[in-house]
């Protein structure tokens, strides 16, 4: 219910590299891949002085699609939204449920009871700490979790699922290839992992 593309940005053969905006990215299953999540780690190891391919951002990664599941698949219902329209309670409030909010990682500065609460955006932390925040403190297994919206039990209908049958046609056919999006539809924003400090 999770894929991965992980590939290397140099060519050997013709000696050339592609550059990188970011050391990571993650779309949900909205567009993901066969109705699951897909997230992006290039193998930079040959190029640069730092490798994105590494436990670190495929963990970091595969939490951002296990936060858009989380939210829109598993029928969590948190009290403060879901990103991008989400507001955390001021940090260290102490009158919560932490089951009642699942943040994403990059809401670290924001989540009221994470130690990195409060701080600059850039400063959350080893990122090891802040997926076992997330994965200990607010992961509710009350919740029945879907990964796949092709194992949802509905018909999801709307652009760019488009499933002709519960949990089937589409996507969750294996074909790949979606209608345009209309006029009202958004088209996906990912999820990006900032590059190392002093990587260009």
């Amino acid at each position: 219910d999770f894929s991965f593309v992980i590939q290397p940005i140099r060519d050997d053969e013709m000696g050339l590299s592609t550059g990188i905006g970011a050391c990571g990215l993650a779309f949900g299953a909205d567009w993901g891949v066969a109705g699951g999540g897909w997230s992006w780690a290039p193998i930079t190891g040959k190029s640069a002085w730092f490798e994105c391919a590494k436990k670190g951002v495929f963990t970091h990664e595969w939490l951002h699609q296990v936060y858009y599941a989380y939210h829109h698949l598993s029928g969590f219902s948190g009290i403060y939204g879901t990103l991008p329209d989400s507001t955390l309670p001021p940090c260290e409030e102490d009158n919560w449920n932490p089951y009642k909010w699942f943040p994403d990682t990059h809401q670290c500065v924001e989540d009221p009871d994470f130690i990195s609460c409060g701080f600059e955006p850039d400063k959350c932390g080893d990122g090891d700490v802040i997926m076992e925040h997330i994965l200990s403190e607010h992961w509710d297994p009350a919740v029945l979790f879907v990964a796949n919206y092709c194992k949802n039990g509905i018909m999801d209908s709307g652009w760019p699922n488009y499933e002709t049958g519960i949990d089937t046609g589409g996507r969750c056919n294996g074909i790949d290839t979606i209608p345009s999006a209309g006029a009202g539809d958004q088209h996906p924003v990912p999820y990006v992992t900032e590059l190392p400090s002093g990587s260009s």
